[in-house]
């Protein structure tokens, strides 16, 4: 979870493409984690963003369990809120 949180996504066109694209700076994601970026001849080419999707959806799911997680204490608490306020 915490490279996820690392990375910064960017909004950015191609000088060539007039059409707007989202994704990370590779020099940023190699920062992070060298594994998930592209090299030609030991230099850095791109992101292999393919590697990322798997990653993301792990993390998601990290986050809906601490959801589902946080959800259910809040139903707990407030059963204790409503018993100490008598119901009301």
């Amino acid at each position: 979870m915490e490279e996820l949180r690392a990375l910064t996504p960017v909004r950015f066109q191609y000088n060539e493409d007039d059409s707007v694209h989202y994704g990370f700076i590779a020099e940023d994601v190699e920062a992070v984690n060298p594994e998930w970026c592209v090299y030609d001849q030991d230099r850095l080419t791109s992101v292999q963003y393919h590697e990322l999707h798997a990653v993301a959806i792990a993390g998601l799911q990290h986050a809906l369990d601490k959801i589902d997680e946080l959800e259910a204490k809040v139903a707990r608490l407030e059963k204790i809120i409503d018993r100490l306020d008598g119901g009301k």
